[in-house]
């Protein structure tokens, strides 16, 4: 099955296994957001106690918005046709001379 870009991390990320990390507060992202153009973060979770279950704390990588305009920087290949290939081929190998 595809993969999906909405879909979280498939381990929880703990704060105590990365204490050199910023732990960026969960309210530094609002929670109503066009889902196609934000990343997802990284969600912070405290460990377990005896006492209480694992719970979120913050952002270890907050969402941020994607770089939707990335698109045009690289120029597309130009498109030979396959006579213009073979031309070139020629040309190249001294079959044909250039043409006037």
């Amino acid at each position: 099955m595809g993969q999906s870009n909405r879909a979280g991390r498939n381990q929880k990320m703990y704060v105590e296994d990365h204490p050199d990390s910023e732990i960026y507060p969960l309210n530094c992202v609002p929670k109503e957001r066009p889902k196609g153009s934000w990343t997802n973060g990284v969600l912070a979770w405290q460990k377990a106690t005896a006492s209480e279950s694992a719970k979120i704390v913050g952002w270890l990588t907050p969402p941020r918005f994607k770089n939707l305009n990335h698109h045009g920087r690289v120029r597309p290949k130009p498109r030979f046709t396959s006579e213009q290939r073979l031309r070139a081929d020629l040309r190249s190998a001294g079959i044909i001379m250039e043409e006037e």
